[in-house]
């Protein structure tokens, strides 16, 4: 996945959580993130997900990898770079986000009970990336 697109659009990644709202504080839910996001390649993306019932919401937790092609700052070559994150946030309903709105740029679970993962994927992957990336170390030109 080239970076331009990472910063275009954000991935198809809707989640139906409805059921695990209704569950008792605590209760888990996993997922593989190739069950949740609509990737091109499966293995640009691995890791897995998972949901758990907070007494407001859903937190997500996630440890993912995504293959990203990046440009190196020195020698201008493009190369494949491993890009490691994880992700640790708590998705309201619309109904509590709306009363907060310090917790309105959080994810928002929308009132059909679906949250889409995709764009909070987005925002911790560009996060992640390097400011200088080198195609190795010692790159020296």
């Amino acid at each position: 996945m080239k970076v331009d697109e990472l910063k275009e659009r954000p991935f198809a990644g809707r989640v139906d959580v409805a059921q695990l709202l209704k569950d008792a504080v605590g209760s888990k839910r996993s997922y593989r993130i190739d069950e949740i996001v609509d990737v091109q390649h499966e293995d640009l993306m691995q890791g897995e997900v998972i949901l758990t019932r907070t007494s407001q919401g859903i937190l997500v937790q996630s440890q993912l990898t995504l293959q990203v092609e990046l440009v190196c700052s020195r020698c201008l070559t493009a190369f494949l770079y491993p890009l490691a994150f994880t992700i640790e946030e708590e998705c309201l309903p619309t109904s509590y986000a709306a009363q907060s709105p310090e917790e309105a740029a959080s994810a928002i679970i929308s009132s059909d009970g679906t949250l889409d993962l995709g764009e909070t994927i987005r925002q911790y992957a560009l996060l992640s990336l390097p400011m200088k990336p080198l195609c190795k170390p010692d790159c020296s030109r």
